[in-house]
């Protein structure tokens, strides 16, 4: 009996570090903001504060510039944000809506102008944001699809096809698979070298190589399809699928839907 009990306490403990690792192991979903601060005349500004604020949630997260100006913001969770920053000696410069992508690395300089740190600029209108600080080629089905395209099944990787290269080759999975999931060839690659990914934690079948748990459509916030990827996705030499969980907002909101499906609503037969 004691013997049992203190295999189950192990186990029980074993369970409690994992759950608690979650965060620590989840960094393959996160994206991050870099860039450089200068001044009018092109020099770096070292010590300035810079302060991202997520526009939906209100969190925020602070960093400061190196000696050559250089800062880095991350990890961050995907969705919009607000970009400032303030030095000493100069007027303080704002971004306003900065749209950041999952898994993306976004490039943001500021030029700050000589004035009182109280003055402040703000820059409302720019030229679309391009990642140049990374390889991996793909895109984002982002959630204003997941919530307006209609999906037989309601499961998410029906909308990986909307990718550039990818290829429903495989209808179903069978033995087992979970209900409506389907395989992918993306850029001609086989189907069981893709990598799946949930908030960056493993999401293989591992039995087939395949798409292993699909959250419910309402649940996903976005997710990316990528291709040639850094050392950080590895394992497997087709894409990389990386799924987004909704954190939740400020603001109160739910879903409620309803499906019906049976031949009363068939079209009619050819023949």
């Amino acid at each position: 009996m004691g013997a049992r009990y203190t295999t189950y306490a192990r186990l029980r403990e074993l369970l409690l570090v994992l759950i608690l690792a979650g965060p620590a192991l989840a960094q393959t979903s996160s994206c991050e903001f870099v860039g450089v601060v200068t001044d009018s005349s092109g020099a770096a500004v070292p010590g300035a504060e810079i302060e991202v604020r997520h526009t939906a949630t209100g969190v925020t997260r602070k960093g400061q510039t190196n000696e050559l100006g250089q800062y880095r913001i991350y990890p961050l969770a995907p969705g919009v944000y607000d970009i400032n920053v303030r030095a000493q000696g100069f007027k303080s410069q704002s971004r306003r809506g900065v749209l950041l992508e999952l898994g993306a690395t976004l490039d943001i300089p500021f030029r700050l102008e000589v004035g009182d740190v109280t003055e402040s600029i703000e820059v409302s209108a720019a030229a679309p944001l391009m990642q140049t600080q990374e390889a991996s080629v793909g895109g984002v089905v982002a959630g204003s699809q997941l919530d307006r395209m209609p999906v037989n099944g309601r499961n998410y990787t029906r909308l990986i096809v909307l990718m550039a290269g990818t290829s429903d080759i495989d209808r179903a999975q069978g033995r087992g698979a979970e209900s409506g999931t389907i395989k992918l060839s993306v850029n001609g690659q086989r189907t069981q070298d893709n990598n799946y990914t949930l908030d960056g934690m493993d999401n293989n079948l591992m039995h087939m190589n395949s798409p292993g748990g699909s959250p419910p459509m309402d649940a996903i916030q976005e997710f990316r399809v990528a291709t040639n990827n850094s050392a950080e996705y590895g394992r497997s030499a087709g894409a990389n699928v990386n799924i987004a969980i909704k954190s939740g907002t400020r603001d109160l909101h739910g879903t409620f839907y309803e499906y019906l499906r049976n031949d009363k609503l068939d079209a009619n037969p050819l023949v």
